[in-house]
C-alpha cells in the first residue's frame, strides 16, 4: 500500500458563543484544515490540522501552504506504515507542529483500517471510554458558573476554568463553582501563563482549600526555577501544557521535577510523537491528560482515540470543545454520556464526514 494523494481543505465552524482564555486568547470559530490522505488500495485517513498562530505561528493558510508545497510532494508513494521514515521526511521543514500532526494522525486512521480494527485498539487498546472535562472559559462570573452549571447537570463531572487575568476575580470563581458545585466535582484552572510568582503563591493556597485537581501554567514557562518553588510551595500539581510542546521540553521538565500532569496535544504532537512523551511520562511517575486545541468532532474523534489507548492518561480529557460549535462536519458527533466519552467499534477512526457541511463551511 502507498500513499496516492492528499487533501487538504480549510473550513471554519461559527461558536454558539466566543471563547477567552489568558491575556488576549480568543476565538469565534472552529476553524481547521482538513486533512485526507488517499492510498493506491482505496483506504482513506482523515484528521484535522488545527491553527494557533498566537502560541505555534500557524495560521490556517499557512498549514494548508505547509502541506501542500512543503509537506506532501515528498510523502505521495510512500507505504502508510513507514512511520519513522514519514518523520523523518517531515522533520526536514522546519516546526509546523499542526501540519506535521494531522498527516500523522491520518496515517494511523489508515493503517487500523487496514487492519480492520478501531485505532484505541490499534494503539494499546487499554479502554473504549474516556473521562472528559469541560472547560469554561473567562466571562463575568455569573455568566461562567451558569455555563458550568448547566453543562454539570448535563452529566459532565469535571471543569477546566480559564483564569490569569485578574487574581482576585480568579479567586472568587473558583470559590463560588465549588460551592455550586459541591465537592464531588472534579475542578482545574489554566493560568495561560498570566500570574507572577507572588500571585502564584497565592492562588495556589486558595487552591489547597478548595481541593483544586492542579493548576495548568500558572507562570511563564521560561522562568523554570519559579515554577520549581511553586512545586515545592504546594501540594496541588502544575499541569504543563505549553511547557511540553515537544517530547524535548518533556524530557526537560521532567528533570526540572516541578509537574504533576503533562497536557498533551495529539493536534500538535500527533499519535507517534505523543505516544513517545507518553512514556516518558510513565517512567517519570507523571500522570497525563489529553488536550484541546478548540477541536470540532473530527478533532475530538482523534483526541479520544489516543486517550482511550494508553494507561498513562488518567485525568479527564478536554474532548467537549465542539459541544461549543453551532455545527460539525461529522455525520454523527462524538458521544458523551454521564461524562464519559464513548468510542465505536468501527474500524479506524471511525470519522465520517457530512460532504454538504464541508462544502457549507469550506473557505476559498
Amino acid at each position: 500500500m502507498q500513499i496516492d494523494k492528499i487533501e487538504t481543505i480549510p473550513f471554519s465552524i461559527p461558536m454558539k458563543k466566543p471563547s477567552h482564555w489568558g491575556k488576549a486568547g480568543y476565538r469565534d470559530a472552529a476553524e481547521g484544515v482538513l486533512v485526507r490522505i488517499y492510498t493506491d488500495e482505496g483506504i482513506v485517513g482523515t484528521a484535522e490540522a488545527i491553527p494557533r498562530p498566537y502560541i505555534y505561528g500557524e495560521t490556517l493558510f499557512s498549514i494548508k501552504n505547509t502541506l501542500d508545497q512543503l509537506l506532501i510532494p515528498d510523502l505521495i508513494g510512500i507505504d502508510p506504515f513507514a512511520m519513522e521514515l514519514m518523520w523523518e521526511i517531515m522533520s526536514r521543514v522546519a516546526w509546523n507542529p499542526s501540519s506535521k500532526s494531522a498527516i500523522d494522525m491520518a496515517l494511523f486512521d489508515i493503517k487500523a483500517q487496514a487492519c480492520k480494527v478501531p485505532v484505541y485498539k490499534f494503539l494499546g487498546g487499554y479502554n473504549n471510554r474516556v473521562p472528559v472535562s469541560y472547560m469554561v472559559s473567562l466571562k463575568p462570573i455569573p455568566e461562567m458558573i451558569e455555563e458550568a452549571v448547566k453543562n454539570c447537570e448535563g452529566g459532565i463531572r469535571t471543569f477546566k476554568i480559564k483564569v490569569g487575568r485578574e487574581l482576585k476575580k480568579d479567586i472568587e470563581v473558583v470559590t463560588q463553582l465549588r460551592k455550586r458545585l459541591g465537592e464531588e466535582v472534579g475542578l482545574y484552572v489554566d493560568a495561560n501563563q498570566g500570574y507572577s510568582l507572588l500571585e502564584s503563591l497565592s492562588f495556589f493556597r486558595a487552591c489547597e482549600e478548595l481541593g483544586i485537581l492542579c493548576v495548568e501554567e500558572p507562570i511563564p514557562v521560561y522562568q523554570k526555577s519559579a515554577r520549581k518553588k511553586i512545586s515545592i510551595f504546594s501540594s496541588v500539581p502544575i499541569m504543563g501544557d505549553d511547557s511540553c510542546f515537544t517530547i524535548g521540553d518533556v524530557m526537560q521538565e521532567v528533570e526540572l521535577g516541578a509537574l504533576g500532569v503533562i497536557n498533551i496535544k495529539t493536534s500538535r504532537t500527533g499519535y507517534y510523537q505523543s505516544q513517545k512523551i507518553t512514556h516518558l511520562a510513565e517512567a517519570a511517575g507523571i500522570v497525563c491528560a489529553i488536550g484541546s486545541q478548540g477541536a470540532s468532532g473530527v478533532g475530538t474523534l482523534t483526541a479520544g482515540h489516543f486517550a482511550a489507548a494508553s494507561p498513562a492518561v488518567k485525568f479527564p480529557s478536554e474532548l467537549t470543545s465542539f459541544l461549543k460549535h453551532k455545527d460539525d462536519l461529522l455525520i454523527e458527533l462524538p458521544r458523551i454520556d454521564d461524562g464519559f466519552l464513548n468510542l465505536s467499534s468501527k474500524v479506524g477512526l471511525g470519522i465520517s464526514i457530512d460532504e454538504e457541511k464541508l462544502k457549507k463551511y469550506t473557505i476559498r
